[in-house]
Formats: C-alpha cells, structure tokens, sequence
C-alpha cells in the first residue's frame, strides 16, 4: 500500500474582481467527514492576536472529479505551499493549480488528472489576525471586573451562518456535517470552554507555562454550529450544578458560572434554570449533548449567544437582586434564561439541509421559548402578550409589505445573512403557533421530539395542506366587520359582560380595526366609539394595541414639531421656545423616537467631553 501526496507547487491565484463561473454553492461531489485543527495562539494580548493553524480534512470523494472546492474567508492568509492531499492508492499526481474568489469566499483546487471516488485527506496551514473591533464570526471581549490593574479577556466564537470560515477552511453549507477535534496551544492562565474531561487537557512539552486543550465534537455538525470560548476570566460555579434526567441512564448537567462578586445574585438564574430543565416542553427535545454550560460575561454585547455546549449570556441579564432590582427586571432574567436554552437545545437537535429552511429552528426556537415561559410561570401570561406583541406586529409588517417569506433560494452570502433578519424571527413563531393549534399540543410536540429524522420542514406543511382542504379554518388574517356586527361588539364591550370575549380577541378587535381605519374601510367614528370600552378594560393584553397606537401617533407629531424646532429656525428663541424644545425632545425620547434618541446621545458625548462648552 502506498501513500500518494498532492502538493501546491503553484501560488493561489486570487480573483477579485470576477464572479466564480460555477457560482456559490459548492460541488456534491466531495463531502467532509471529519476536521482535525490544531490552533496555536502566538500572540494574544489585547492590542493584538495572532494565530497559527493546521486544518487537516479527511474528505470524501463521491464521485469521480478533477477538482476539490471549498470555503475560506480572505481574513485568514493560507500557506499555500502547505495545501496537500494524501490518499492510499497507488496512483501520483504532479500538481495542483489553485484560484481564490474573494466574491465568494471559494478556494478552487484543480488536479492535473481525474479523482477516483474514495477517502482523502486535505492538509493546509494558515495564519489569522484578530482585530479588537468588532468583526463577525467572533466576539473579543475586554474588561476590568474587580481590580483595575488587571485586566481580563474572553474570546469566543459567534457564528451566525458562514462565519465558520473566517475560522477554518471548510465545507461552509449546512448540509455538509462531519465530527471535529479541535486542539488549542495556549497559556495556562486561559481556559476552553466548554468544560471537557480531564484527559482533554495535556501540558506542552516545550514550554510549562502552556497547555494544549483537546476539544472533541462526536455528533456530526454542520460547520455553523462550533462553539467554543476562550477566557481568563475567573468563573466560579454559582452554587450546586443542576441535573437533568432526560432518561434512565444519562444526565444532564447545566451549571452557571459567574465571577464571584457576583455569585449572590444568581439564586434567581439557577432556579429557573432548574425549572426550564424539568418543563414538559423542554423535555419533549431531543438531548444530543449531556453538558450544557452557562456563562455569565460582563460588558457582552449581545443579550445571549447558544449554540453546542455553551450558553453565553450578558451578565446584567442573568443576575438579579431580590432587595433592590424591579419586577421588570426578574421578567428580563426569566426570558433571557428560556431563550438561551430554548434557543440551544433546538440549534443542537435540528441540523437542516438548506441554508433557506433555516426559518424553521429559528422559529420554533422563539416558539418553544415562550410555551417553556408560559407553562412555568402561567400567572404571566407570555402565549396572550406573545399575540399581541409579536402576532400583530408581524401582521402589521406583512401587510405594509416589509416582511419576506420565510423561505426563498439563497446562494450569495449576503442573502444567506438576510434569512436572519428582524421579519424572519417575528414571522416563524407566529406561523409555526397556527401549525401548532392545527396540530394540537400532543402531535406537534411529537413531531419535535422525532423531528432529527428528516431534512426539511415539510411534513408540518403537508398537515396544514391537509387541514386546509378539509375546510377547516385556518390561519394567520385580519377580520374586518361591517358596520352592524361592528356596532353590535361595541355594544357588547360596553356591557360588564365584556370578559365572555376572550382578551386576545379583544385586542385582535382593536387592532383589526385601527388597521381598517387607517386604509379608510372603517370610519373615525366607529373606531373612537370602539376604543372608548376600554375605560373600564383592565387587562394589559387588551390594552397593548392600544398602547402602540398611541406611542406611534405621538411619534409622528413629535417628530415632526421636532423637525421644526432643531433644522428650521423661523421662530424667535425665546425662554418659552426653549422650554417646548425640552419637552418635545423628552418626550420624543421617551417614545422611543429613533432620531430624538441619536440627537440625546451625540449631545451627551459633546458634553462629557467638555462640559463647559456644552453645558
């Protein structure tokens, strides 16, 4: 048996200015099976760090091919003497020609002779370059926690879609899943999350003061879904760890750490944590990993990030005073909590096969946040104001035609980054509820339980397909009443017997018909007499819409007075004037308006960087 190498005897020539003539997607032909990455971090303090890296992929080609093509960003400079591809037959080739579409983010590598179907492996070396801004695919977090002398670092994954490969080269496209182990040579004082074995972690042999951390993925993933963290923040376990018993055999274990100092303000978060894990909605989810960490960070941008075995969540969010800290704020910690691990367990257990159906974990993910909320704490009502704060927003989007479908073919990277959009998570909740109320609760948790058998989202469309011939009424609509019927609710809302409509209906009502108002399909007058029931309406769900409606009318008439006041100046800047000014801009701010926000904090900065001027 003999071992043929291919090695790159020709530089990579890179394109920049042309399109890839065989488009984004990558060829079907050879898939990964397994990486092995070895990163060693050369340089890594917070002006700048640098790292090298061998990224071996055994590789398997399906079917005979003269050229292998996968991702890899411009952000990491390849060592193109390096790339090689070794295989156990005895046949030689001579060369490899080598092209980079940046547009793309494709290196292909073109063999002299044809590929025969079977098993190989890639090598490559690259170097990488991490800046402190902010850049996708990673989160490089500074701070200074408890003495100002010291200063703490934590650097960590943050993939969304095709960020892997501004990490690694790799098969970038969520039908590609192989398994990994990734090996990190760094100093002892940082640590790899999330927590291994202790075998995993090994002294270096040429240098005591560094370590090598063997981090082994088992179950098959596709490249968006590595995470891993690295960090010299010191986190303490918050007390004991949580145990899960999804079965018999095995458990789950779910710790929080924090900083000490901040230790006494997590019983909230572990209690809730504990709550979550024993919820009928969350047990019905498939378990693929028996280890789930959660990490409160100081200074995160971002609320939560989920994804493998690590749960990062800003710390402002998961910690809680019961003497000092508002009921709001419990609320805050609560929902954060639910997303986080909602949010982790359904990136886990579904692995899609297409980049557009990626609608579907997003939305059940938002979903299963809200039912796990509601059957906890039922007092709180989150599946009423989940209606009429996220439903009707999304009808409102839909109809004012800003919102895209769920799921439509994307091939460049701009509009793969598009499936995580703002409409995309508001919208997939709400249909995949309709799907849910279609289904009943014991089918559609079924179906999640069993749903990492199959590819796509279909089978939940064939039901509703199913339902819909039948004549059942289904659906996601606006109701509009003639007046009569219109007058008759009214009428009926007056009454003490109001509460026999249900609440969501009620609020359905008001905002259905300000809808109506405002394409003039329903006068003035019916809407005002409508909305006057609510003087004696004490639930805030019903109240939410109008809420809105009011907050949005406001903003239009302080926007534009505002507008006046700051970029025309026709009027006399008398003491009154001033005085208007400030209490326009207050309450504009208040009312969330965008512009009013912006003009505060430039303001603010002015004046914080000198006060006397800007007093």
């Amino acid at each position: 048996m003999f071992t043929t190498v291919i090695t790159c005897v020709q530089a990579i020539h890179q394109i920049e200015n042309e399109y890839r003539p065989r488009g984004y997607e990558l060829s079907k032909d050879v898939v990964p099976r397994y990486y092995n990455i070895s990163i060693v971090f050369i340089i890594f303090t917070p002006e700048v760090s640098h790292f090298q890296a061998k990224c071996e992929i055994d590789i398997e080609i399906l079917k005979e091919t003269g050229n292998i093509n996968l991702h890899s960003h411009d952000t990491i400079t390849l060592e193109e003497e390096t790339i090689k591809l070794s295989m156990k037959n005895d046949k030689a080739y001579d060369r490899i020609n080598s092209k980079y579409y940046s547009h793309e983010n494709i290196l292909d590598l073109y063999f002299e002779d044809q590929l025969s179907p079977g098993n190989y492996t890639l090598f490559m070396s690259y170097k990488k370059n991490i800046n402190k801004d902010i850049e996708e695919g990673y989160l490089n977090i500074l701070f200074q926690p408890e003495a100002r002398n010291q200063q703490y670092r934590l650097l960590a994954t943050n993939i969304q879609s095709i960020e892997a490969r501004q990490w690694f080269p790799c098969w970038d496209e969520p039908e590609f899943k192989a398994t990994f182990l990734i090996r990190f040579n760094h100093e002892m004082k940082y640590k790899i999350w999330p927590t291994l074995s202790p075998a995993s972690y090994v002294q270096d042999n040429y240098n005591e003061n560094w370590m090598w951390t063997n981090y082994v993925i088992e179950n098959s993933i596709s490249t968006y879904q590595v995470m891993f963290a690295l960090t010299d923040l010191d986190l303490r376990l918050s007390g004991e760890e949580y145990i899960f018993h999804p079965t018999i055999s095995k458990d789950l274990f779910s710790p929080i750490w924090t900083r000490p100092v901040m230790k006494q303000f997590m019983n909230l978060s572990g209690v809730v944590i504990a709550q979550i894990l024993e919820s009928d909605w969350y047990r019905k989810i498939p378990k693929t990993v028996m280890s789930i960490d959660h990490l409160a960070i100081p200074t995160m941008q971002d609320d939560v990030i989920a994804k493998g075995r690590i749960i990062l969540y800003k710390e402002s969010l998961v910690t809680f005073d019961e003497k000092g800290d508002s009921r709001d704020h419990k609320w805050e910690v609560v929902s954060t909590l639910a997303r986080g691990m909602a949010y982790q367990a359904i990136d886990n257990a579904i692995t899609l096969s297409k980049w557009s159906d990626l609608w579907f974990k997003t939305g059940l993910a938002a979903l299963l946040h809200v039912e796990i909320l509601n059957e906890i704490f039922p007092k709180w009502r989150f599946l009423d104001l989940f209606v009429v704060q996220v439903q009707q927003d999304c009808l409102r989007l839909d109809t004012d035609s800003t919102m895209k479908p769920l799921s439509y073919k994307v091939r460049t990277p701009s509009k793969i980054k598009s499936l995580f959009s703002f409409p995309i998570y508001v919208k997939a909740p709400v249909i995949l509820r309709m799907t849910q109320h279609i289904m009943g609760k014991d089918r559609f948790q079924e179906i999640i339980k069993n749903y990492t058998k199959v590819e796509s989202p279909t089978d939940l469309w064939d039901m509703q397909v199913k339902i819909t011939d039948r004549g059942i009424g289904i659906g996601y609509y606006r109701v509009k009443y003639d007046g009569k019927s219109l007058s008759l609710i009214t009428t009926y809302l007056m009454s003490k017997e109001y509460t026999k409509i249900h609440v969501i209906n009620r609020a359905q009502l008001i905002d259905d018909t300000y809808y109506f108002f405002k394409r003039g399909e329903v006068s003035y007058d019916r809407f005002l007499h409508l909305i006057i029931y609510l003087r004696g309406e004490t639930d805030f769900v019903a109240w939410y819409p109008m809420f809105q409606i009011f907050r949005d009318y406001m903003r239009f008439i302080l926007r534009g007075l505002l507008h006046r006041l700051l970029y025309h100046k026709t009027f006399s800047e008398d003491d009154l004037t001033k005085r208007l000014l400030q209490e326009v801009a207050k309450w504009a701010c208040i009312f969330e308006e965008k512009e009013c926000q912006q003009i505060a904090n430039d303001r603010l900065k002015e004046y914080l960087e000198d006060p006397p001027k800007h007093k």
